[in-house]
């Protein structure tokens, strides 16, 4: 574990007209001293995520990192994004080494150059390339297949609908960005990775090192796709995603009301949540049930059910139990209705939990 930054000051108010220069004294080195045993046990919040961006990818001013905040306001029971949310009830589930989740591949300069060509669908941007890449990289063969190679240097690149073949691999779409960047865009179709919303790959991805740890704290935002019955019905997006995939843009393939880059999350206790602890969730679904809470999960792609993302290294006997986790908490989300771009904390407030990205310090 390492030290990590978590947002917070502390102060001691200038002594002020001293009745006498003894009591004075005193009173200032009492200060001194507090102020600087508060400094040392406050200096920062402990983090088990990892000091590497192949783990721990994208900077400490991504919203990949940046907790729910005291300040932030969940949608209403009656709100109409809770209405769209509430009918995904029960088919919340982790995606793993199946095709619709991510695989992720760290590439040594010994991995052979592998030329990886079009095979005709979508626009093949980025395509023809050759690049390192880990031998026998793959995520099944399905229409979503995504794969993550990233580099010694940090440079990812993601391709979307990638195919091992007998004569090389082939890939719809192509796009490389930086694993100490943002991992999303800035602005409106400022795209990042092959996510309908825009964000890169790693971009909320449970992983296999954290969830499989017992007692390993998850410190980041999830990821989620969702149905088309949930997302808006008028083509809506939010930082931080900067697009939408062409279901969204047809009209009447969406007919709810949830914004992709919508942030979900646990409202706490104070705020009419549950306790987790009283949920009879697993030890590894009280660990994400309690991630849900401190960091949220943001709306990033269309799926056909509620589904959370997650790399290839997932313990596949956990997965049952994960699902399971999930439904039992899925009820009790709500939109985070006043997250936006410029907040050091999800709504504004006091952090929940602290930023733990690699430059976090």
């Amino acid at each position: 574990m390492r030290p990590c930054i978590f947002s917070t000051r502390h102060g001691i108010a200038p002594l002020t007209r001293p009745i006498v220069a003894l009591a004075a004294s005193f009173l200032m080195l009492t200060a001194t001293t507090a102020s600087s045993s508060s400094s040392s046990s406050a200096e920062a919040a402990v983090c088990d995520a990892p000091d590497d961006i192949f783990l721990n990818p994208f900077n400490s001013r991504s919203a990949h990192h940046r907790p729910i905040g005291s300040g932030a306001d969940y949608a209403g029971a009656n709100d109409a994004t809770t209405q769209s949310w509430l009918r995904a009830r029960g088919s919340w589930r982790v995606n793993s080494n199946n095709g619709w989740g991510r695989n992720v591949f760290q590439v040594t300069y010994t991995d052979p150059k592998t030329m990886v060509t079009w095979n005709g669908d979508f626009s093949g941007k980025g395509l023809p390339k050759e690049l390192r890449v880990t031998p026998g990289a793959s995520n099944g063969r399905v229409n979503d297949s995504v794969i993550i190679v990233v580099q010694p240097s940090g440079v990812a690149d993601e391709f979307y609908r990638w195919w091992p073949n007998e004569s090389g691999p082939t890939a719809a779409i192509r796009r490389r960005w930086q694993a100490n960047n943002l991992g999303h865009g800035s602005s409106a179709w400022d795209l990042v990775g092959v996510s309908a919303g825009g964000q890169a790959g790693l971009f909320g991805l449970l992983r296999g090192f954290e969830i499989n740890t017992p007692g390993h704290r998850i410190e980041h935002v999830f990821a989620m796709a969702i149905p088309p019955t949930l997302l808006s019905a008028a083509g809506e997006f939010q930082w931080p995603a900067t697009g939408v995939d062409g279901c969204v843009q047809q009209r009447g393939c969406t007919s709810g009301t949830i914004p992709y880059g919508a942030l979900f999350a646990l409202p706490p206790v104070e705020k009419g949540g549950p306790d987790p602890a009283t949920l009879g969730l697993s030890e590894a679904g009280l660990r994400l049930a309690e991630t849900l809470r401190d960091y949220g999960t943001y709306v990033q792609d269309k799926g056909s059910n509620l589904t959370l993302p997650a790399d290839q290294d997932i313990s596949p006997s956990l997965i049952p139990t994960l699902n399971r986790d999930l439904n039992i908490v899925q009820p009790y989300l709500r939109m985070v209705t006043n997250n936006t771009k410029d907040q050091d904390a999800s709504g504004g407030g006091s952090p929940r939990a602290p930023n733990c990205a690699y430059d976090a310090r």
